[in-house]
This record gives structure tokens, sequence and C-alpha cells, in this order.
């Protein structure tokens, strides 16, 4: 395993960016990532001169979804698929519940369409009924 670090964080003028820095495999949600995504949030959560957090992805996507090419690695059972969904749930339940807003940095030329970037917009948005539980 290498030591270059899965999620980057900086800090300036009260944005917190975290940077999923996994390129080769274009930021997929990996269980690694995951606890490390889960880590920065904690941290962004509790530091108050943080105003904002962002997120974006290194290289060319911001990220590619769940790490299908470790879920289909014979080594790991139902067990860890059970661990990996718990980890981005509690994930997904830490963006809910920053005291900050989040956002995502995300390449408007990569969406195919303007309903697509309309949907992630609105899948971004905390106020949105998906995300409140409305």
């Amino acid at each position: 395993m290498s030591d270059v670090p899965m999620v980057l964080r900086s800090v300036a003028g009260g944005t917190m960016t975290l940077t999923l820095n996994c390129p080769q495999s274009r930021n997929a949600l990996s269980l690694g990532m995951l606890k490390a995504l889960s880590l920065e949030l904690d941290h962004a959560a509790k530091d108050p001169t943080v105003r904002v957090v962002v997120l974006q992805g290194a290289g060319p996507a911001f990220c590619a979804g769940h790490d299908l090419k470790e879920m289909r690695d014979a080594r790991f059972g139902g067990a860890y698929v059970e661990t990996l969904f718990a980890q981005c749930t509690q994930v997904m339940l830490a963006i809910l519940r920053l005291p900050q807003p989040v956002t995502a940095q995300v390449m408007a030329h990569n969406l195919a369409t303007r309903d697509a970037q309309e949907g992630i917009g609105a899948f971004l948005d905390k106020r949105n009924p998906v995300w409140s539980g409305q």
C-alpha cells in the first residue's frame, strides 16, 4: 500500500477542501477511501475555523462510485460488503450532519446534459427532501 494519503486536506480562508486522491481508480469509493473521508469529515466538524467544506477529486474524475474491483475481489465476502456499505452510510450521514455547508467541485463538461447537472445539484443540496428525510 502506498504512503500517499487517499484524501488530501487543505484549509484556507475558512474553506476546507477535501480532495479524493486516487486518480488511478478515478477516486472510487474503496473501504480505505471511505474511512479516510470519514476521518476528514470528522476533523471538519470539530474545526470552528472551517465555514464551508468543498469535496473534489484528483485527476480526470470526481468519483467513479464504489470500487467494483475491490467488491469483486474473491478474498472479500458478504461481511466485507456489509462493512463497506455501513462505512458508506456513515460518510453520507456525516456530510448531512456537518454544521458547515458542503459542496462538490465537479467539472460540468463531464456531465452529459443539463438534466444531469440539475440532478447532481439537487443531490448535493442538503436542503433537498432526499437529504432531509422529508
